[in-house]
């Protein structure tokens, strides 16, 4: 190292090198080796290693390549391997016997450092009800089993060929400690512990900049360490802080002006902080010819081919140039760089030799414009202004600028990003700081806006993202995108109740003037919703039909009208009329069954094309949730005869339909299905109670705060093992009934409505549902049983004949004899079967 190598012909062996490390305490340790490559170098330089004096491995390098297993003390490092010493010394010998004769071995360095048996890797930020990725691994070769304690509870057990997992945390904010331990087969363990600040963070973004290497870049260079820190904090301002950079090069001398990814940090050398960026461009070649190639479209294609990106955060390019594009490779045209970028939905700012103006006076520089040609101009005092209608007024004089616009510039905008003047960068002074704060501002505000934000159920009734927007002049609509629209599956097992309950995806439009459901300050609704006890106006419930309201349209992918199935659309809201309208938009998941599965993705983009100034889509009109039916007032008053109400919830077949929330009101709407199914014969009072609410997820099991809102009344007594004080609803009259008044099979009630009041979003709720009913009259009478014959008289006394004709058929009459132990004696009693088997 520090520059010494040492280079030698082939030999026989009897000239080596040696790195020996003493005082080594026992334990697994990496070892590695660094070599700058070349032509003349062999393709077979042999390592052997060493513990104490006992040969331990041998390993062999081709020293014509570059080494890339690690990136660290500003080096490229190839790993020899792991080795458990216990001597004390690792000793490392390579010798000048190669292969052939023409060829020259290299020893530069070799580099020990101690390891742990497991390794994690992991963010250091997790968000609540979003997955968390983790990956680990254990340099022994014989783990027999992993076992993750999440810290939250949640302890998971994974087989021994797991490298990664998964977790979603409930909504709590905390510090979480996840403990990683592998077992290995001679049953001892080893396990290492990573801290994890769980809170409702804002996901991140995964951001890279392309910059020129060209020798007329180094005061740009220098802007760079200082614009990362600031970008950063920008983003942390709107609470996005998971965020990760990378840094390519182009144009360089070293690199013979190819592209190339210079190493961010520690690990794979792709990724890093804010603070290992500051390091990395250091890194960066300012030694290139001024007269070299850079071509910004390699950088970016090297970008898109050789990094990978995290699923649901926006990814941002920064191109940084004070040249137009110098093509080396006509396969990557203007058209193909477009497409690549827009279909992975990738923005690109541009910083570059050009100046912009504007028709109206403006007293400050532009330093730079946007997609939608908002000029952003230094106002002197360090900060900027905006002016609309901004545009590209030319270049500078030099000949290798002309086609900046082209190449960079209509590529930025056309993708929804920004073009800057780099020239002020090498500024000094009040118009610099206003570059980097217009810069920064903008950028953070382009990855705020092209957040894709995923939705996971948990244990919560309802988990939502939000979105802020003031709806400006000559906005049309705005429109809201979801994919990996996913239900689960466990709707309608078992008994009736909370648990089989629908999941349902719903978008809601509030005016945050009132914050209340979508109302403006005179009373007048800004926005309809799809039916009363729900603050939404589009609504899509597991295995339903999809609700929306008029001045809402949903589309598919391909432009057509969605359906129960659709898993991917985009949500169109007219706006029209409500310019200068403080409004939220909440896309939320609706969850009160037992699992917690369904999942959506969702984006708003609101400085790109979720706002539009086009006309509105058409779609196939608003289609609402259908009213509830109800009995007339006569009917709901009549008193119930309660000595005849029995249980009959298994007569029907009830079937759960749309789900909605009100969270301004508090309210959890469900609407049922209810159909006569089988030969058990009902009749009279038909009543629908809904009892035992109580709390779903809280342990121990207590009574809920929630009630069953808009009902009938209260039972009076307990029937039917329903409790007295039970709230029903009353559905006599709503199903037809045959000549003899019982109700007719096949026959529906349908939007049927539960209305639920007092929810708490945080909380899911258990309930049960049970239907009351008559099923027969009371017999008209009974004998008294086991009178008394006496002997040998003939006389059975008095026997009665009890015939009751109902729709199911006659009741027929049994006379049971039994003959008592003196055989002179017999006891009989009368009493009658009932066919429908309900007594």
């Amino acid at each position: 190292m520090d520059g010494e190598q040492r280079i030698n012909n082939k030999g026989t062996g009897s000239e080596t090198v040696q790195w020996k490390f003493e005082g080594l305490a026992p334990g697994w340790y990496e070892v590695s080796t660094t070599w700058s490559p070349a032509g003349s170098y062999t393709t077979g330089a042999s390592y052997f290693v060493f513990d104490g004096q006992s040969h331990i491995d041998t390993k062999v390098f081709n020293q014509r390549v570059m080494p890339d297993d690690i990136y660290a003390h500003m080096n490229k490092w190839e790993r020899i391997g792991y080795y458990y010493i216990q001597n004390g010394s690792i000793r490392v010998q390579l010798s000048d016997n190669i292969a052939s004769q023409w060829d020259m071995v290299v020893a530069d360095a070799v580099r020990v450092a101690k390891q742990p048996l497991v390794s994690v890797s992991g963010s250091r930020t997790a968000t609540w009800l979003h997955p968390y990725d983790l990956s680990f691994s254990s340099i022994r070769s014989d783990v027999s089993e992993w076992t993750i304690n999440w810290g939250d509870g949640v302890i998971e057990t994974l087989q021994a060929s797991a490298n990664h997992t998964d977790h979603v945390f409930p909504p709590i904010t905390a510090l979480r400690d996840i403990s990683v331990q592998a077992t290995f087969a001679d049953g001892t363990a080893a396990s290492v512990t990573l801290p994890v600040s769980v809170a409702n963070y804002i996901p991140g973004a995964d951001i890279v900049f392309m910059v020129d290497e060209s020798g007329s870049m180094e005061t740009e260079h220098a802007w760079l360490n200082t614009a990362i820190y600031e970008l950063e904090d920008a983003l942390n301002a709107l609470g996005i802080i998971d965020n990760r950079y990378a840094l390519i090069g182009f144009g360089g001398s070293q690199t013979q002006n190819d592209s190339w990814s210079v190493p961010v940090g520690n690990g794979n050398g792709y990724w890093g902080s804010p603070s290992e960026m500051d390091i990395a461009f250091g890194l960066l070649d300012i030694t290139g010819s001024e007269g070299g190639q850079e071509d910004g479209y390699d950088a970016i294609s090297h970008a898109l081919t050789q990094y990978m990106y995290r699923q649901g955060v926006p990814v941002n390019f920064i191109l940084v140039s004070d040249e137009d594009r110098d093509s080396f490779n006509d396969n990557l045209s203007k058209s193909f760089i477009t497409s690549q970028l827009s279909d992975k939905n990738i923005t690109l700012n541009t910083v570059v030799n050009a100046y912009f103006g504007v028709d109206t006076g403006v007293t400050g520089e532009i330093v730079g414009v946007d997609a939608d040609r908002t000029g952003f101009v230094a106002d002197g005092f360090g900060s900027y202004y905006t002016v609309e209608d901004s545009f590209y007024t030319g270049h500078g004089a030099n000949e290798g600028w002309e086609y900046t616009y082209s190449d960079y510039i209509d590529l930025a905008w056309g993708l929804g990003g920004a073009a800057w003047n780099i020239n002020y960068i090498s500024s000094v002074g009040l118009i610099a700081e206003s570059f980097t704060k217009a810069f920064v501002d903008i950028k953070a505000k382009e990855v705020e806006a092209g957040l894709l934000f995923g939705l996971t159920e948990s244990t919560r009734l309802n988990t939502i993202q939000e979105w802020s927007h003031t709806v400006a002049s000559g906005t049309t609509y705005l429109a809201v995108d979801f994919t990996n629209l996913n239900f689960d599956s466990l709707g309608n097992a078992g008994v009736i109740g909370s648990r089989d309950i629908n999941d349902a995806f719903e978008l809601v439009v509030l005016d945050t003037a009132t914050g209340k459901p979508p109302v403006d300050g005179t009373g007048q609704k800004i926005l309809r919703t799809i039916t009363s006890g729900s603050d939404a106006v589009f609504n899509i419930t597991q295995g339903q039909a999809s609700l929306n309201v008029a001045g809402v349209v949903v589309q598919d992918t391909n432009g057509n009208p969605i359906t129960s199935d659709t898993t991917t659309g985009r949500i169109y809201i007219d706006v029209s009329g409500l310019v200068g309208k403080e409004l939220k938009l909440v896309a939320r998941l609706v969850n009160n069954d037992a699992d917690d599965a369904t999942s959506v993705t969702v984006s708003f983009n609101s400085t790109g094309n979720g706002v539009g100034t086009t006309a509105m889509p058409t779609g196939t009109g608003e289609n609402l949730l259908a009213a509830s039916p109800v009995i007339d007032l006569a009917t709901r008053r009549q008193p119930i005869a309660y000595s005849r109400l029995r249980d009959v919830t298994t007569a029907f077949d009830i079937r759960y339909k749309h789900t909605s929330l009100d969270t301004q009101l508090d309210e959890l709407l469900a609407t049922l299905s209810l159909t006569k199914r089988n030969p058990i014969q009902v009749r009279g009072d038909l009543l629908l109670t809904v009892r035992r609410i109580r709390t779903q997820d809280q342990n121990p099991v207590q009574d809920s705060s929630v009630d069953l809102n808009l009902y009938d009344g209260l039972l009076l007594q307990s029937v039917g093992g329903v409790e007295a004080g039970t709230p029903y609803i009353k559905l006599n009259n709503l199903l037809d009934r045959d000549a003899d008044g019982f109700y007719v099979n096949n026959d529906a009630i349908e939007h049927l409505r539960l209305v639920f009041d007092n929810i708490i979003p945080e909380d899911r709720f258990d309930y049960e549902v049970v239907l009351l009913g008559e099923t027969n009259d009371a017999p008209a009478f009974t004998s008294d049983p086991y009178a008394i014959a006496g002997a040998g008289s003939g006389n059975l006394g008095q026997a009665y004949l009890v015939e009751h004709i109902s729709a199911g058929g006659a009741v027929t009459p049994v006379l049971e004899i039994v003959k008592n132990a003196n055989n002179n004696q017999f006891r009989y009693k009368l009493a009658a079967t009932d066919p429908t088997a309900m007594r």
